[in-house]
């Protein structure tokens, strides 16, 4: 576990259920803040309170600062502007200042917003920034306040965010999702707006690459590949294996009275600068895609065999309950430390403490580490087994269930022994 002391605002949102739990079981102090305390691990704070900013920077004196605080919604930018340029900026700005105060890194979370759309092409860190509407000036203005103030400043621009499961996400996808749920023959996409997904989980991991190269400077942290609102809509439902659905193409121009703010042609972006420094680990948006849909909305997955009411059991409760595990190694018995991110009757989302090599084997026992007493029990689980165990370590890979020693009850968590193994592909959690 790293010793420094870790500050993250705006901590309560999509990016923050990923990068908290992430953080969390890396290091040993971490504070997390929104301006709405949603979750038990949260403190309150408005970063357009200066007073209040600069006491928690008194207090705390971090050695990293994750600014995610921001207005993010480009309606709500365009018809409330003073509060989202002291959102956005000014607060920026004082974030800034007092990072290079107290000698702490800034890790600064931008938006491909900042870009007009008018490239063909995907955008580098290379290309000047002009945006064409509030929220990509006031983001913008933020990368500047944030380069000018602080020295050890990294600002990361990502894409159209995807994650943070049921209870955090709010975006397309969820619109998308949420139309499945009631059951629309006919749901509109629009196809003639061009971005890059990023997966939340994904960007956690990468950020973490990122900061340890001390390479401080202006990157873009996305997805590999690009596609419209249509084309992720349309990969939404293959994965989910729904055909009867009539996907309609439409223009933006459809929806332009809900979504009246200016947006640009295109936000596709590309990690060069991730990829000069050889860590650009970001997957193609529809494997990262598929990895999310299969995790956190199973129930919405049309599987032959698997019956609707036996899917509804896998809706997973978020969570941030620190656990332990062995591994069995030349050592014995050694526990490791982690964060159980969320679980539900069938399984759950682990995030390792350290990181576990390929054959390792290690076994979890509700809060408890133990070693597998009999590996002449081992046996497969099928898809129609509705026990399920699916574990994640965002710095090592993914893992899979590959015995259930003992089910005592119906949910893992309670009297269960489970042996988890780690696959040498990535192909995603579920089993």
């Amino acid at each position: 576990m790293k010793s420094e002391r870790v500050f993250i605002t705006g901590c309560g949102g999509m990016l923050g259920s990923a990068i908290y739990p992430f953080f969390a079981s890396r290091y040993e102090d971490v504070l997390a803040s929104d301006r709405i305390v949603n979750e038990k691990w949260l403190v309150r704070l408005d970063v357009r309170d200066d007073d209040h900013l600069a006491r928690m920077f008194k207090e705390y004196r971090p050695d990293i600062v994750l600014h995610l605080a921001a207005e993010t919604n480009l309606e709500y930018c365009e018809t409330h502007p003073e509060i989202t340029i002291a959102t956005n900026a000014v607060a920026t700005r004082n974030i800034a200042k007092l990072s290079e105060e107290y000698g702490a890194m800034l890790i600064y979370i931008s938006t491909a917003g900042v870009f007009d759309g008018k490239k063909s092409g995907f955008y580098t860190e290379e290309d000047q920034p002009n945006p064409i509407m509030v929220y990509g000036r006031t983001k913008y203005e933020g990368e500047l306040y944030a380069l000018e103030h602080c020295s050890r400043t990294f600002v990361v621009r990502a894409g159209w965010m995807m994650g943070g499961g049921r209870d955090k996400e709010k975006k397309f996808i969820f619109k998308i999702l949420e139309q499945v749920a009631q059951g629309k023959k006919e749901i509109f996409a629009v196809n003639d707006k061009w971005g890059t997904p990023t997966y939340t989980y994904d960007f956690a991991m990468n950020l973490f690459r990122l900061m340890e190269t001390e390479k401080y400077g202006t990157y873009h942290m996305v997805c590999e590949g690009e596609g419209s609102r249509y084309d992720v809509a349309e990969e939404i439902l293959k994965i989910c294996g729904i055909s009867d659905i009539d996907l309609v193409p439409v223009g933006s121009g459809y929806f332009e009275k809900e979504y009246f703010a200016p947006r640009p042609r295109s936000e596709i972006m590309s990690n060069a600068n991730l990829g000069k420094h050889g860590i650009n680990f970001m997957r193609p948006w529809r494997e990262s895609l598929s990895d999310y849909i299969k995790n956190y909305f199973f129930d919405f997955m049309r599987q032959p065999g698997l019956h609707q009411k036996e899917r509804r059991k896998h809706r997973r409760e978020d969570c941030g309950i620190p656990v332990t595990y062995s591994i069995k190694g030349e050592a014995g018995n050694i526990l490791y430390s982690g964060i159980l991110i969320d679980k539900c009757v069938s399984g759950a989302g682990i995030i390792t403490g350290t990181a576990l090599q390929a054959g390792q084997i290690i076994v979890f026992r509700d809060k408890e580490g133990t070693l597998t007493p009999d590996a002449g029990r081992e046996h497969s689980l099928c898809a129609e087994n509705s026990f399920r165990v699916g574990l994640e370590s965002l710095n090592a890979g993914h893992f899979s269930a590959v015995k259930v020693l003992q089910v005592k009850t119906k949910d893992f968590f309670q009297d269960n022994e489970v042996e988890i193994r780690r696959l040498n592909t990535i192909p995603g959690m579920l089993l």
